[in-house]
């Protein structure tokens, strides 16, 4: 595939921008890769962990047991290097401690970055790299996803305590903070982050790779709708974990109002699966399937498929970037108001935006799609449009242009 390189070329001298992370995850990878592609930038990343690199080809999820690696290449793309973890209880689902990488100071002191960008903060060795970036004079960025929302469920003692360790002492400290959208921005803002300090780093992934994909195969879809053995009229596609975040059994609750030859695909698995299979069973729903887990190669056919892309989270759904593999397919979507990008990526251009929980609602919204293919059509293209404001060169751009 061909990337964009020189995305913004630099009129100045090499600047050494690196990236701190827990671990390699699919959606960013493909950033690295064409961020190293960068002339007059010399960049890496530093994991914390090699999660998701074990040669077995296998790695462990909580809510799934053993799953295969992703199918495509996480590291080869970029500089990087992975950092060894010294906690006693290593994993990245083990806590603010499973990530303890003393190592950070000295590599930093060692190659001196003119900038450190730290993914999250979540873990003692991303908040460490802040205080070993400040010791040394190394300018350190951070970029997060969370939302207001989460405050909702915290007592008022949690609160005073999250806005003086954020607010007073933890924010302060970087030199710039990265946003990916409006909630994440309000975010922030309540802690009194200043305009000033705030940079925008939208949420993206691979839109070349999702989009030529769209754009080779958009005319074989009966070929692919055959091969997935998809025979509705209508499909409704939910991509994701099938867990109480995800609220899937909303979804299931719509058939249950919807008229049409319309079946809904859920492609992912999940603790929620025994429930969403007796629910449908109890209440006689049948027009609707569990793909089980697919992996990247695979999903883009769902894609391809799907007439509508419906995401029903609840606030801990902080963005959603199925979302933004959905708008490469030029495909309207229906969200709830609580998922993260609700009020960047969903619009009434595009789709629609209904109260969480209110399975009415949104079936008169999957209703209103099934019955107005025009319409359905006009959402999708503007979804085209909207997705190329959400790209890795926005992020690149927007980085490079903060330290000239």
């Amino acid at each position: 595939m061909k990337r964009l390189t020189n995305v913004y070329p630099l009129k100045m001298p090499n600047k050494k921008i690196y990236f701190l992370q827990s671990h390699a995850i699919q959606y960013h990878s493909p950033l690295y890769d064409l961020f190293d592609e960068q002339d007059n930038i010399d960049f890496k990343v530093l994991y914390c962990s090699d999660y998701g690199l074990d040669s077995s080809g296998k790695r462990f999820h909580p809510e799934f047991g053993e799953l295969p690696n992703w199918d495509i290449n996480l590291v080869n793309g970029h500089t990087h290097e992975i950092l060894r973890n010294h906690s006693f209880k290593k994993g990245i689902f083990n806590g603010f401690f499973g990530l303890v990488n003393w190592g950070i100071f000295k590599k930093l002191k060692q190659e001196k970055p003119d900038l450190l960008v730290i993914l999250g903060w979540n873990y003692f060795s991303l908040v460490y790299a802040v205080i070993c970036c400040k010791l040394l004079g190394i300018k350190v960025y951070v970029r997060g996803d969370n939302t207001l929302d989460f405050d909702k469920e915290i007592s008022p003692l949690k609160k005073w305590i999250k806005k003086i360790y954020f607010g007073k002492m933890l924010f302060p400290l970087y030199n710039k903070i990265g946003y990916v959208g409006e909630k994440n921005k309000a975010y922030f803002k309540s802690y009194r982050v200043p305009d000033k300090k705030l940079i925008k780093l939208p949420q993206a992934i691979d839109n070349n790779r999702f989009r030529n994909h769209y754009l080779e195969n958009i005319n074989n879809l009966r070929k692919v709708r055959s091969k997935l053995n998809l025979n509705a009229d209508f499909n409704i596609m939910f991509f994701g974990r099938l867990n109480k975040t995800k609220r899937v059994l909303d979804l299931i609750e719509t058939l249950k109002f919807i008229k049409g030859n319309v079946e809904l695909v859920l492609v992912g698995d999940g603790i929620e699966k025994e429930a969403i299979e007796k629910y449908a069973f109890d209440n006689e729903i049948k027009n609707y399937r569990i793909t089980g887990f697919k992996n990247q190669l695979d999903i883009m056919d769902y894609y391809l498929t799907a007439d509508v892309v419906v995401m029903s989270s609840n606030f801990r759904e902080t963005w959603g970037l199925v979302i933004n593999e959905a708008l490469n397919f030029n495909l309207p979507l229906i969200v709830s108001n609580e998922v993260g990008c609700s009020k960047d990526l969903a619009t009434k251009k595009n789709g629609f935006i209904y109260p969480v929980g209110e399975t009415k609602i949104l079936a008169q919204h999957i209703q209103f799609l099934v019955d107005h293919p025009e319409e359905r059509k006009r959402m999708g293209e503007e979804s085209g449009r909207i997705i190329k404001d959400y790209s890795y060169s926005v992020i690149i751009k927007n980085i490079i242009n903060s330290i000239k």
